[in-house]
């Protein structure tokens, strides 16, 4: 039987980072924790962390985290969900959600109960592998398959569309767009686990990313930046962009052709009242936001 103190610390060391920030979120010394991650570790016969920086679980460390976060939830339905104190919810959301329809969704949940979101941001591709590790108790993917004991929900599908500024169209767009005329763009990614061009550019003209030159650029606004300035052709969500397609900032080059990308929340398979509340939130905003 783990002491769950110890516990707590093990989660929140590995939530800082480092075990300065994490004394000063348990309010005790930095040799208080050292200590409890070191009993801890002697309970457990192995080691539960990397001490890099940041710090990292080891494998049975994230699942010891897993098992707390768990516990947590669980403790959870012995309370009135608005009167819980500060209860922690790590989840993994891909980068296109979070620009878009899932801050709206877990508004009202944050407003009405005091509980604190802890995001992690990953491509929808690989956002599951996060929650597989059990580093996270739900995650926003494109994965339909369930993991076992938990659920999964279809959340909608994502329209995608490729775009560009005037000028870039008018350089290297002019008449019919052929498979050689996007073979010599350059493109924009947001970070190399990026997928929706790849899927795009497959789709309709037969290419890999590996025909291609592409820029990456990382952040959600320099990347809607840099299509309204003719850096480079992008696939984007469209209610990502509506207002730029309305200002004509940016162009749809073919109406005709997008991507849709099926999401889904995952969670774990427990019967909660908070789990429940949390499924609930990012279901019904999602509705108003995806096909």
């Amino acid at each position: 039987m783990f002491d769950y103190k110890l516990l707590r610390t093990l989660s929140v060391v590995v939530e800082q980072g480092n075990f300065d920030a994490a004394a000063n979120k348990l309010n005790v010394t930095q040799s208080a924790v050292s200590q409890r991650l070191r009993q801890l570790e002697d309970q457990a016969g192995q080691l539960l962390i990397v001490r890099s920086n940041p710090v990292q679980a080891t494998r049975y460390g994230k699942k010891l985290i897993e098992h707390y976060l768990k516990v947590n939830l669980l403790e959870s339905n012995l309370f009135d969900p608005t009167e819980l104190e500060n209860t922690r919810i790590p989840i993994a959301v891909n980068a296109d959600s979070l620009a878009t329809w899932f801050i709206p969704a877990i508004k009202d949940l944050v407003d009405s109960h005091n509980i604190y979101f802890d995001i992690a941001v990953s491509d929808q591709d690989i956002t599951h592998q996060a929650f597989q590790q059990g580093e996270v108790i739900g995650c926003v993917s494109s994965r339909a398959k369930p993991f076992q004991g938990c659920n999964v929900f279809k959340l909608g599908e994502m329209k995608c569309v490729a775009v560009a500024s005037k000028s870039f169209i008018a350089k290297h767009l002019r008449g019919t767009i052929t498979r050689e005329k996007i073979k010599k763009l350059p493109v924009l990614v947001f970070n190399r686990e990026d997928t929706l061009i790849a899927i795009y550019l497959e789709k309709f003209y037969d290419l890999k990313m590996t025909d291609i030159q592409y820029h990456t650029i990382p952040s959600t606004d320099a990347f809607i930046s840099a299509a309204k300035h003719g850096i480079a052709l992008s696939v984007l969500p469209h209610a990502q962009i509506v207002d730029e397609l309305k200002s004509g900032s940016v162009i749809n080059i073919h109406k005709k052709q997008f991507i849709s990308v099926p999401l889904y929340w995952h969670s774990w398979a427990l019967e909660t009242n908070m789990g429940k509340i949390i499924n609930k939130a990012i279901m019904d905003g999602a509705k108003k936001y995806l096909h």
